[in-house]
Parts: structure tokens; sequence; C-alpha cells
């Protein structure tokens, strides 16, 4: 009988030590999970930053106020003005034919 209460006890013991460790294991898987979201998050609002900075960009280009649209802009009023010189030098020269 005390053979018996002693096995029993030992099983137990192993169980409770078997327990433990899962208990310690399922700590650590979530403490890695909660760190995994956080970095997930922090992606996400630097993403999301990242985004909205191209579409400020991308509306400011639209709508001329960039410098790099008003230097477009103002490359196309010089080819418009200096196509519409040519024209009209054009028309004189033949003009004078």
């Amino acid at each position: 009988m005390q053979l018996l209460e002693e096995k029993h006890t030992e099983e137990l013991q192993l169980y409770k030590l078997q327990l433990a460790q899962a208990v310690q294991q399922i700590s650590q898987l979530e403490a890695k999970l909660q760190g995994y979201n956080s970095r997930e998050s922090a992606m996400v609002e630097k993403l999301h930053s990242l985004m909205e900075t191209q579409w400020q960009e991308a509306l400011r280009i639209v709508s001329g106020s960039s410098p790099l649209a008003t230097h477009g802009a103002e490359h196309m009023r010089l080819q418009v003005h200096q196509r519409k010189s040519a024209e009209l030098m054009t028309g004189r020269l033949q003009s004078q034919v």
C-alpha cells in the first residue's frame, strides 16, 4: 500500500512539474505574441504616416502649390510661348516670300 502511495505521489509531482512548465511556456509565448503585436502596430502606424505624407504631396502637386508642379507649369508656359513665337516668325517669313 505504501508503494502505491509513493507511486501516486511521484506521479502527482510529475504532473505538477509538467503543469508548471506548460504555464511557463504559455507565459513566454504570450509575451512573444504581445511583442509581435506591438511591432505590427508600430509598422502599421509608420505605413499610415508614409501614405498620408505621399497623399498630401500628391495633392500639392495636383493643386499646383508644389515647387515641382510650379516648375512644370512654368516649363509648359515657356514651351507654349516659344512655339507661338516660332509660329509667328514662320508666318512672317512665309508672308514675306
